[in-house]
């Protein structure tokens, strides 16, 4: 392995998979599946456990209270060690409910604080490297980042680690979006397969990872004044790209709000650097895919610390089609009326409807 001394440990954890460190190259490579558990995010107290249990349809991993992701690449060990990290005064964590422009925001960051001279070759390197995204990272890619460090949380707010000197960026999207967005990803994730339509009653429920969409949504609008929180919508940043880049670099730091536009070839590399076309190029080169994992005989120790032997996967589509309104081709006229009326419901009185319909200018 080039040089390098990789010996190999093995250790039973409580939900009887094999703990390894991982990574040569810092590659993360992923894992056994844990006990799965079928529940929903803080229980209603009216329903049991039990009772959440035969509600959800998708594979869940229950920690602290809360639903996270029950696939293979998700570890408790791993998510209480996320959630107990302590950020540093310059970390800049950013939190979004799943697929609402998270990766997006993820190589925006990224590709600003780098001042684009460190464009990435694959989602791991996003994912695992460059942002580590802490519930399966674990806080041990950290230790070789530079500050700034951007780092990556599916958190509601008052789960997030807090430091009131580190920055936070919470981005969301329309839910009809990303009910659609979320079904496909889950079902390459998941064992259990479940129509759209079937997904669609679990997610409206609150029951898929990381709980209920609209809560988590209005966890972060509460403080969305908070000096060191930036609030904005996935609508917003695709329909005015260059001047919300230039907002969330200003919240950055000046520094790198200056150097934009101060110097227009540099903002251009940048904007090209963070197209969709571009990512979904570029990226996709080694994601961790579904089906056909092969697992491999040894377990090496690496700087990692999340657990699980290695498989030989293929490709995870991270990105799909990266557009507004795909939900037109998803949702019925019953669906979209019953979710027209949760937004109201939810979201009436608020700016957040503004938001995601791109109407609210925040600049």
């Amino acid at each position: 392995m080039q040089g390098h001394q990789l010996s190999i440990r093995k250790k039973k954890i409580s939900n009887g998979a094999l703990v390894r460190l991982i990574s040569h190259k810092h590659y993360l490579s992923l894992c056994t599946r844990p006990k799965a558990v079928f529940n929903t995010i803080t229980m209603p107290p009216s329903m049991t456990e039990e009772e959440m249990k035969k509600e959800s349809n998708v594979l869940l991993l229950f920690v602290r209270g809360r639903p996270f992701p029950g696939s293979r690449w998700f570890y408790k060990e791993v998510i209480e060690e996320a959630l107990d990290f302590k950020p540093r005064d310059t970390d800049i964590l950013i939190s979004t409910f799943p697929k609402c422009g998270t990766n997006w925001m993820k190589y925006i960051v990224h590709t600003i604080i780098t001042r684009g001279k460190k464009p990435l070759e694959s989602s791991h390197q996003l994912t695992y490297e460059a942002v580590p995204f802490m519930d399966i990272s674990g806080v041990a890619p950290l230790e070789v980042l530079p500050d700034p460090r951007p780092i990556h949380y599916h958190l509601p707010y008052d789960l997030i680690p807090k430091n009131p000197n580190a920055k936070y960026i919470y981005i969301f999207r329309n839910p009809k979006d990303t009910v659609v967005s979320f079904y496909h990803f889950t079902m390459q994730t998941d064992e259990l397969h479940v129509t759209f339509d079937e997904y669609f009653e679990t997610f409206m429920k609150g029951l898929v990872a990381y709980g209920d969409y609209f809560d988590h949504v209005l966890s972060w609008y509460e403080h969305r004044n908070d000096p060191n929180i930036l609030f904005l919508s996935y609508e917003e940043l695709q329909a005015n790209t260059k001047d919300q880049v230039l907002r969330i670099a200003k919240f950055i730091g000046d520094e790198y709000h200056e150097d934009l536009v101060d110097d227009q070839a540099l903002l251009d590399r940048v904007l090209y650097l963070i197209s969709f076309e571009n990512m979904k190029k570029s990226l996709m080169k080694e994601a961790p895919g579904k089906k056909e994992y092969e697992l491999e005989s040894n377990v090496i120790d690496t700087p990692f610390t999340t657990p699980g032997p290695r498989y030989e996967v293929k490709y995870l589509r991270y990105f799909r089609k990266g557009i507004v309104g795909d939900w037109k081709n998803h949702l019925s006229p019953e669906q979209n009326r019953r979710m027209d009326e949760r937004i109201q419901e939810k979201f009436g009185g608020t700016e957040i409807i503004d938001m995601f319909n791109a109407k609210k200018n925040w600049l």
